[in-house]
Parts: C-alpha cells; sequence; structure tokens
C-alpha cells in the first residue's frame, strides 16, 4: 500500500487554477523531489499533501486513509522542508 496517493486532485483561487488533475503515489521509505517552473503547482500540491489547505477535487489519502481522517498519525508520515514556514 502507498503512503501518499493523490488522484487528479485540483485547486483554484479565484480564477486561476493553481493545479490540474495531478496524481501520482509515494511509497513508504521513497524520497520524492518537485522539480518544474515558478507557478506550477508544487507548493500547492505539498501544502495539499500536509493538509495545509484542502483541494478542490480529487482525493489524498495517507496510508490508504483519506487524508483529512488521517488526524495527526497521518501528519506524523509526512514530512517536507517548505522554502518558506506556512
Amino acid at each position: 500500500m502507498s503512503l501518499l496517493t493523490l488522484e487528479n486532485v485540483t485547486k483554484a483561487f479565484g480564477g486561476v487554477t493553481a493545479v490540474s488533475g495531478v496524481s501520482f503515489t509515494v511509497d513508504r521509505g521513497q524520497v520524492v523531489g518537485f522539480l518544474g517552473p515558478n507557478g506550477a503547482g508544487k507548493s500547492t500540491t505539498m501544502r495539499m499533501s500536509t493538509q495545509y489547505i484542502e483541494p478542490d477535487a480529487g482525493p489524498i489519502r495517507v496510508d490508504g486513509v483519506p487524508r483529512a481522517e488521517a488526524g495527526r498519525a497521518g501528519k506524523r508520515l509526512i514530512r517536507y522542508p517548505p522554502q518558506n514556514n506556512p
């Protein structure tokens, strides 16, 4: 089972779509990096993955459990060093 799963996740701010239909999985122990130009949605995707913001569409699961239901135990499973403190 994957540690983190995003399926067709979308997030818009006003009329601007920041993330559109992103899907990926991360397995336990796997180290993942996002590369892309400014404004590509990397930070927004990480903020949704860590439940700092909610997606407009698409499920995010931590250890098979919906992100919103994973609670503190789910938050402890995902670590990332943001460029700026959210």
